[in-house]
């Protein structure tokens, strides 16, 4: 995984996984050796269970990050096709927590677990970064038992939570490009990168609610189906399926009308710093 943009020569990107430990982590797109993958991974893993294969396949195969690749792929074109591809991106992490036990099955068996610590570590980082957004939220609601000088404290704590990456990545840009990061690409209507990461955190913590029901709704399926009714653990619609069959209004309601009501109880806390963020949820 490297760093997405429409330009491919102004991008500096590293890998902290290569740059650390000396490897990379799969994340979807790559160069595979077919011949590896065969012997390695057919046969390993059971069948019709994996739905987030990317780590762990990487994980038998070994993975380099190459920085001077280019690989091109689509986005969802609208907020609905990117919500259900998370879902089931969560879903799939959260299948695949039973590679952190000691033993694991494979289609010859239960064997004690071959991967490493820097592998389960990889699988782990995925699920509470999927989480994340619930736990915040829930941090939020606990401001209804303190008094305001603390709940503004819960507050700080939760936005920063948020916005910390990106205020990393912020001040990287700007150290590692200038001040040419903060304008706008030359005779291009493309938004800088500088200017991208501030979007991007503030759709962040403006989209929090929406996240932690998505999250929490793609956990509790996804271990139900594991552990519980072993059904539809491939479920998947693709994007071009979603994008085809349209979206009926229905749908849209569904999708957002938790995270409104979520939105509006926070319109109550007694901090009025997060009801003011509460407005912007709502």
């Amino acid at each position: 995984g490297g760093v997405g943009s429409s330009c491919a020569y102004d991008t500096l990107c590293s890998n902290l996984y290569q740059d650390t430990f000396g490897e990379g982590i799969f994340c979807g797109k790559g160069l595979i050796d077919v011949n590896a993958f065969y012997t390695l991974c057919c046969g390993f893993f059971p069948s019709e269970q994996i739905l987030s294969h990317d780590i762990l396949e990487g994980s038998v195969l070994r993975t380099a990050f190459a920085g001077d690749v280019e690989f091109s792929d689509s986005f969802p074109p609208n907020s609905t096709s990117y919500f259900k591809r998370l879902h089931r991106w969560i879903r799939g992490d959260f299948q695949n927590i039973s590679y952190l036990a000691k033993k694991i099955e494979t289609n010859d068996g239960e064997i004690s677990n071959p991967f490493r610590l820097l592998d389960k570590f990889k699988l782990f980082d995925n699920i509470r970064r999927a989480a994340t957004p619930l736990n915040i939220l829930l941090l939020f609601y606990l401001t209804f038992f303190f008094d305001r000088y603390n709940g503004l404290t819960i507050v700080l704590i939760g936005a920063l939570c948020i916005l910390i990456p990106y205020i990393a990545s912020f001040l990287g840009s700007i150290i590692n490009n200038g001040l040419y990061s903060v304008s706008r690409k030359y005779y291009s209507g493309v938004i800088s990168q500088t200017t991208e990461i501030i979007s991007q955190g503030c759709f962040a913590l403006l989209l929090l609610p929406q996240l932690a029901v998505i999250s929490f709704d793609a956990a509790v399926r996804a271990l139900w189906r594991k552990y519980v009714s072993k059904k539809n653990l491939l479920e998947w619609t693709t994007a071009s399926q979603t994008e085809s069959g349209g979206i009926s209004l229905f749908t849209k309601i569904q999708l957002f009308i938790i995270p409104e009501f979520l939105s509006i109880a926070l319109l109550f806390s007694p901090v009025y710093s997060l009801r003011f963020i509460a407005l912007f949820f709502s």
